[in-house]
Formats: C-alpha cells, sequence, structure tokens
C-alpha cells in the first residue's frame, strides 16, 4: 500500500487538481495583462469548494495518516514526540526575505510544485477578479480552495521547535496544504523528497515567472 503513497506532497490529489490548477495559472496570466473578464472566467472554472473541503478534510490531516500508513504497513516506527528545543527569537522571515524565498523556489511550493503567489498578489487577484469570485472567508470552508494549493506560506524544514534553523537554507515557500499537512514531522519521518513535480519542465517555469512578473507590476 505505501508504495502508492506519493514522496514528493502528502497525500494523492484528485485528478481534477491539475486543471484547476491550470486554470489558476491563466487566470494569473490575465490578470497580469490586464485582463479582468478573462482572469475572472478562469477562477469561476475552479470548483473552489471541492478544494476547500479535500484541504479541511484530508489535507491539513494528512502527516498523522501517512504516519499511521507507514507505521502498519512498513517496518517504519512511529516517531517519538521530540523534546521542545530553544528555538531562536526570530521565527520567520521578513517580508523581504519571503519574496527572495519565492523568487529562488520559481514561486511555486518547495514540496509538491504547486505554484504559489504571495499573500500581497493573492489580494491583488481577488482585487481584480472580485470576492464573490475568489472569496476569503473565516473559515475554511467560506475560503475558495485556490488559497490553499497557491498561497504561499513558509515552513521550516527541519521543525522549528525540534531545532530547525530560523534562516533561509531551512526556510521554504510552501503551499497550506503541504505546510499544515506536514505538521511537526521531518522530511525522512514522513518517508518524502524534494522531487516536485508541479511546474518541472522549464518552459512552465519561466511562463509562471513571467506571469507572477507581470501581476507584481
Amino acid at each position: 500500500m505505501t508504495q502508492h503513497l506519493p514522496r514528493h506532497f502528502l497525500t494523492p490529489r484528485p485528478p481534477a487538481f491539475s486543471r484547476w490548477t491550470a486554470d489558476f495559472m491563466k487566470a494569473v496570466q490575465c490578470a497580469g495583462q490586464g485582463d479582468s473578464t478573462g482572469a475572472e472566467r478562469f477562477i469561476s472554472r475552479i470548483d473552489g469548494l471541492a478544494i476547500a473541503y479535500w484541504y479541511h478534510l484530508t489535507a491539513q490531516n494528512a502527516a498523522g495518516e501517512r504516519i499511521a500508513l507507514l507505521t502498519e504497513f512498513t517496518d517504519t516506527p512511529a516517531p517519538a514526540r521530540e523534546t521542545v528545543m530553544a528555538r531562536e527569537q526570530t521565527r520567520m522571515p521578513n517580508a523581504t526575505e519571503r519574496i527572495e524565498i519565492l523568487k529562488r523556489e520559481h514561486w511555486r511550493c518547495w514540496y509538491c510544485g504547486s505554484p504559489l503567489l504571495s499573500k500581497v498578489e493573492f489580494y491583488k487577484l481577488q482585487g481584480i477578479v472580485g470576492p464573490e469570485t475568489l472569496p476569503f472567508g473565516k473559515t475554511n470552508l467560506t475560503t475558495h480552495g485556490a488559497k490553499f494549493l497557491h498561497m504561499a506560506t513558509f515552513d521550516h524544514v527541519r521543525p522549528h521547535n525540534r531545532g530547525g534553523l530560523a534562516d533561509r537554507s531551512n526556510i521554504v515557500a510552501s503551499c497550506y496544504a503541504c505546510n499544515f499537512g506536514k505538521y511537526r514531522y521531518t522530511m525522512e519521518e514522513l518517508g518524502l523528497e524534494n522531487t516536485p513535480d508541479g511546474l518541472s519542465r522549464y518552459g512552465e517555469l519561466r511562463s509562471w515567472t513571467k506571469a507572477v512578473s507581470a501581476l507584481r507590476n
């Protein structure tokens, strides 16, 4: 069973997600070109509620489920809860460092390769297509699911409360699903590798970073 677990992100994603990711990228491209109608059309093609349900019920709990499978079907022992270690006072990167990290990762999730926008650009996109098309509510299920796949967060590869450094050698750009799904575990404990297949081809990376640059400007 565990041979079917993906090694580059925490939980399998429904096939429709690939189509919705392509629609999201097209929406960003349209927005950057000043085509608000096109951007709204492509966002409207994404089933945001389906993604939100997947995140709420599956993705954010993925680490615990994955650990349970690895423990049950392999010889991998359940990881012991490590003693919380002393942390550096400054935990997360500042605004300038966040952009530098996103540029380093080519504006994609370090774990799964999902294309990312910073919070600023995501809200700019919302302003272009309208909050009715791209809502951000107070709960997961009143928020458009694109947020959980495409709004950047920043994660400590080695968990911060387990001694991970609070600098750019240990901090990566991540989608919500991978960041919150990974929880307190290490890559090794989860059987993960850094082999993102989302935007793997050069042409895709180049067109995505160009689209993000146009939106930012």
